[in-house]
This record gives structure tokens, sequence and C-alpha cells, in this order.
């Protein structure tokens, strides 16, 4: 059944219906605020234009890029480049560096030359994980040939994707001529699905930290604003400070309007009347996922926090009976707690570009589908 696709600006947004379906949801309470601030206000490394894209009941978060090559990978895939400099100067040593460096900033320039920015993201929220709303293979066809048309210039990409739960509209994008490009190992918690013995007991063990003298949780409604600044902290030591600046940088702005809207359900532990670990967790139709995670590094790692958060993750996953979508990394921790490995993809369309624009994604494509996902399904990362 055809449906009517329209795309809404900031400037058109006050005309969008919203679905009554869509009442506090992390789109009209998260997304649309965005809209209307500008999206640096919420996440700093996340320069874009924002619409929303509506197709029947469906609303769908769109981001338009053209340059903005210091954004978080959210938006940009010339940050990938950024993240191995970054990595090379946190981990590598000087002779790997001096014969790296001119190799990475050629490939660099060849990206700037070849608009790898110039970019549409469907359904991408500026958040690590995205989840999707129930779209049909016809919704994503319209989709695709209305922002063909309406962006006849730019790159066409649907991060993402993976087979347990996109996988048919992951074999449309592919007869649309898109390609899928591995990006990540990603795990799911299914709490319907049976468990051996040690998983449970795992979990079990998890679930008994909250009991250790000292340790108290905060519900979101138990949250104040002048929380937000450590809520912050804790978010940047694990996701910035630890692991990458090109991750999404999220300002107290982010946090006091989740805090407000409950766009994003934001659960705390405090150790001591201190707040030391908080996780937010989002639910779109029957899967959720925690695009915020964060902990107090200076504590003793025996103490559990980061156990503590994918414990409440798994809590409250059986307790909705929805899929637990946890991310990426430390693969063999979520192994020994049930969940299980998929490979993560984005879904890129060039054919209607011009040639030196399309070279850069067969680079992509070589690297990341020939050589990454290797990796990834062989150690189980």
């Amino acid at each position: 059944m055809f449906k009517e696709v329209k795309l809404y600006s900031e400037a058109n947004l006050s005309s969008l219906k919203w679905p009554k379906s869509y009442a506090g949801s992390l789109v009209k309470e998260y997304f649309a605020k965005m809209m209307e601030e500008d999206s640096t206000r919420f996440v700093l490394n996340g320069a874009s234009q924002l619409f929303l894209l509506r197709i029947g009941d469906n609303i769908l978060p769109v981001t338009v890029n053209e340059t903005e090559y210091s954004n978080s990978y959210v938006t940009s895939m010339y940050s990938f480049l950024s993240y191995a400099k970054e990595e090379m100067k946190r981990n590598s040593n000087r002779a790997i560096n001096l014969f790296m460096t001119p190799i990475i900033n050629g490939v660099s320039f060849w990206f700037k030359r070849s608009s790898i920015n110039k970019i549409v993201s469907v359904n991408n929220y500026l958040l690590s994980t995205n989840i999707y709303c129930s779209l049909s293979q016809q919704d994503i066809e319209q989709i695709h040939f209305f922002l063909l048309k309406r962006f006849p210039h730019h790159s066409i990409l649907f991060r993402s994707l993976n087979k347990k739960t996109e996988g048919m509209n992951m074999g449309k994008l592919q007869e649309l001529s898109y390609h899928l490009l591995t990006s990540r190992s990603i795990y799911f918690f299914d709490p319907m699905r049976k468990l051996d013995q040690k998983q449970r007991w795992n979990i079990g063990q998890d679930l008994n930290l909250f009991n250790q003298e000292g340790i108290s949780e905060v519900s979101h409604e138990e949250f104040k604003l002048e929380d937000v600044p450590r809520i912050k902290q804790l978010y940047d030591q694990l996701y910035l400070e630890k692991y990458s600046y090109y991750n999404p940088q999220f300002s107290e702005r982010f946090f006091e309007e989740a805090l407000k809207s409950k766009g994003v359900i934001l659960h705390g532990i405090k150790y001591q009347k201190k707040l030391v670990a908080v996780v937010g967790y989002f639910k779109i139709g029957g899967v959720m996922t925690t695009p915020i995670v964060g902990y107090d590094a200076s504590l003793p790692q025996s103490q559990g926090l980061y156990r503590m958060t994918i414990a409440h993750g798994i809590k409250v996953a059986k307790e909705e009976q929805c899929l637990f979508h946890l991310s990426s990394g430390v693969g063999h921790f979520k192994r020994k707690r049930g969940a299980l490995q998929e490979i993560e993809s984005m879904a890129i369309y060039v054919k209607h570009l011009p040639l030196r624009r399309r070279m850069p994604w067969n680079f992509f494509k070589i690297i990341l589908n020939k050589i990454s996902k290797r990796v990834l399904i062989k150690y189980k990362l």
C-alpha cells in the first residue's frame, strides 16, 4: 500500500501531526527538541541539519551533513580516520606513528576531496545505537526514492542494521543497490531464551552486587537537575576519556531534557550516598538499548559498577519482555550472561554519484567486509 512521505524541518515542524503512539517517545521528546534548539546544544560533536520524515504513522529522524569533519562517527564517516589517529596517539609506539601518519593523512585528504561526509542518514538519533520502528519493505523503497529525489547529490545511509531485527529490510536495501558495510559486533539478550545454569548464576551474582553495604539505587523520578553535571561526568569518563572523543559528546542540556521528558530513562547507583554509576535506556517497539552508561573509574573494579548497570538492563528487559540490544564491546562478558553475537552493518547508496564520490565507499567495503568482519567473527569481539 502506497503511503505519503513528508519531510519536516524546524521551519514547518509545528505542522506535524503526531500519531498518538508517539506521545512521550524518543523522537518527539528528544530529536524534535534538538530540531528546535540546534543539535550541538545536545550533542556537542553532532552538528547536522535535522529533519523528521513521516511515512504513514511512522516518524523517522533524518540527519543531513556536508562536511563537519570534527563530528562524532554518528554523522561523520571521516571520523573513522580521526578515531584511528586518536588511537595511534594513545596506544602506538613512535615507529608505528611515523609509518602510519602519512598514510592516514593521505587517505584523509582523499576522503575530503571525495565529499565523504556529504550524506543523508536515515533513522539517525545521534546516538551510538539506533532502533528502527516497524517498517515494511515497501516503506523502505518509498523512503529511498523520496530521499534520492530530495537530496540528489548526497549519499544515503541507513545505520544500525542487523539480521536479527532488520534482516528483511537489509535484503530490500540490497535489492535497491545499497552496499552493506560491516560496522561492528553487537550483542542481544533475549529474555525469552532459555539460559544455562552458569549464565543464570552470573546474572544472579551481578544482581547480588546491589546488596553491598553502602549501595543504593536512584530511579529516574528521584534524580534532580543538580545531578546533571555528575551524570555527564560519569558518561564522559567511560565513553570519551576511556574510549574515544569521537563517541557522541552529550551536553548537560541533553541530560536535563532526558530527566524532564523521559525520552531516555535514567537509573543511577550510589555508593555511600554519592552517585557512582548511571545507565540510560530507551525502547522502540519490542527492542531496548542503553546509549548512556557511565561509572566512576576511580573505584575498584571489584565494586562491580559496570556489572550492575548491565544487570539493571537485563532486569528491565525481563520485566518488559523486550529484546535487549547490548551494543558493542566486552563480548566475553556479555556471552557469559546469555547474550548472542550479531554483526551490525550500515547500508550506503552511492549509485547516483560520480565515480570520485563512489571510490571511498569501495575502499570501506574492502576494509570493513573483507578484513574487519572476519576479525569480529573469528575472535568474537
